[in-house]
């Protein structure tokens, strides 16, 4: 079944990737794709939370790396950029998550690069409480501007868990953006899964 899912993700981000001529988008830039009510549609039918995004970068650019990080109070748990493949200058990038039924509080992380007919995915599972605490509010948060391509990290989505608290807040735009507001904004939070990418020369 995970394998079969993978396929269908990757499938789906071939025919977005199809879909866009790229003729009118900046170089060196990632945003959030532009969906049709069909993609969305197969979206959540086969996963509970998704995020897509669209690059167009300079030729220097060679490879990108994908992940997923776990946080808990701003401290680093697990994870790192798993996943690298060659580039062109255009593509997309995504992310995808599902509960995993067998196991309570276990989530199923997919993310997969698709760029000018190559594309790679890969997937992990992971416990979102080792205490065996009952998530009771979950949130996400994703930018929602234009991100600039640079050779540094980018974080372009989360998913935020709370185990205890009756309010949950998201992140700011900023979050995105800036280091030191990140890191701020993390120590606050109790479980936090960042998605992540980089692209290098």
């Amino acid at each position: 079944m995970k394998k079969l899912l993978i396929m269908i993700i990757t499938l789906l981000i071939v025919t977005v990737s199809a879909c866009e001529d790229g003729s009118s988008k900046q170089v060196n830039t990632l945003a959030a794709a532009d969906l049709t009510d069909r993609e969305q549609g197969i979206l959540a039918v086969i996963t509970d939370k998704s995020y897509i995004f669209d690059f167009t970068i300079d030729p220097q650019y060679k490879k990108a790396a994908v992940g997923i990080e776990k946080y808990e109070f701003g401290r680093l748990i697990s994870g790192g950029l798993t996943l690298e493949v060659d580039v062109g200058e255009q593509g997309s990038i995504i992310f995808a998550v599902s509960e995993a039924a067998e196991h309570e509080n276990q989530q199923i992380f997919r993310f997969g690069i698709n760029s000018e007919g190559s594309s790679a995915s890969g997937s992990q599972t992971d416990s979102i409480s080792e205490k065996g605490r009952e998530v009771k509010l979950s949130t996400w948060a994703s930018s929602s501007q234009l991100m600039d391509v640079t050779e540094n990290e980018m974080v372009l989505a989360a998913m935020i868990y709370s185990f205890e608290k009756n309010s949950i807040n998201s992140f700011s735009e900023e979050f995105f953006k800036d280091a030191e507001v990140r890191e701020s904004e993390l120590k606050n939070k109790e479980a936090v899964y960042l998605f992540k990418c980089k692209f290098t020369k």
